[in-house]
């Protein structure tokens, strides 16, 4: 039988995990794209994550550090890429790279755009200072979105993502942090993440390369301080 304590401990512990709340967001073309809301219970800055474009990739891969985020303050938003997880609309099918660059500032960084308009609506939001996570083609969006919203983004976390001609030199002349990862064995991303490193001249800009530890989100199962050393950048660059 449970006692008192056990249960009044269990319910104390729930009530501290950030609720997630989930909601659609309207997007260009009539796409209807899933997102999620986790707060703090209290007035902070927004953070949007952007899921990689792996085949079963969704917002939730970022559950583990928007719980972390929400618990520092924040207010946290993920979504679901169009064709994605829960969103609508279809596969690009095969494409090359540099098609997918079109693509992405494209079509999605519009889809960014509103999923950005709408969480400016929710409760609780400050989004005069957002900070920015991306993983894969995530990074790259992170990126493009950046070059649009310069004076509101304050720092960027950029997990294993390519970056363009542009991107590169939006972020040679942005005061903007980031924090570049990638594992070495995950082909060319390691040789972004440098050349990233190489433009973002932001003081508070880091480097963190890893040995086997995988592609985007998947990173954080075998390099869990990855988590923090993200909520840290967040909470020191976007108050």
């Amino acid at each position: 039988m449970k006692t008192l304590a056990s249960v009044l401990f269990a319910s104390a512990c729930l009530a501290a995990v950030p609720a997630r709340q989930d909601f659609e967001v309207a997007a260009p073309g009539g796409v209807a794209l899933k997102a999620s809301h986790w707060s703090g219970g209290k007035p902070g800055p927004a953070i949007l994550l952007l899921h990689m474009c792996a085949p079963k990739a969704s917002r939730l891969d970022w559950e583990p550090l928007a719980v972390r985020l929400a618990d520092a303050g924040f207010q946290v938003f993920a979504y679901d890429h169009r064709s994605f997880g829960e969103s609508g609309g279809e596969r690009n099918g095969s494409r090359s790279l540099e098609e997918m660059f079109g693509i992405w500032r494209g079509s999605w960084l519009a889809d960014t755009e509103a999923v950005f308009n709408s969480l400016q609506k929710r409760p609780g939001v400050q989004p005069a200072r957002l900070g920015l996570a991306g993983a894969s083609c995530g990074s790259f969006l992170s990126i493009a979105f950046a070059e649009k919203h310069a004076g509101r983004v304050k720092a960027m976390a950029l997990l294993s993502g390519p970056v363009d001609e542009p991107g590169l030199a939006f972020l040679g002349q942005a005061n903007i942090p980031v924090l570049m990862t990638a594992s070495a064995e995950d082909g060319p991303t390691s040789k972004w993440a440098r050349s990233i490193a190489a433009k973002a001249k932001h003081p508070a800009s880091a480097l963190a390369l890893y040995d086997g530890a995988g592609h985007g989100t998947n990173m954080f199962a075998k390099q869990p301080e990855l988590l923090d050393k993200i909520v840290q950048m967040f909470r020191a660059q976007v108050r």
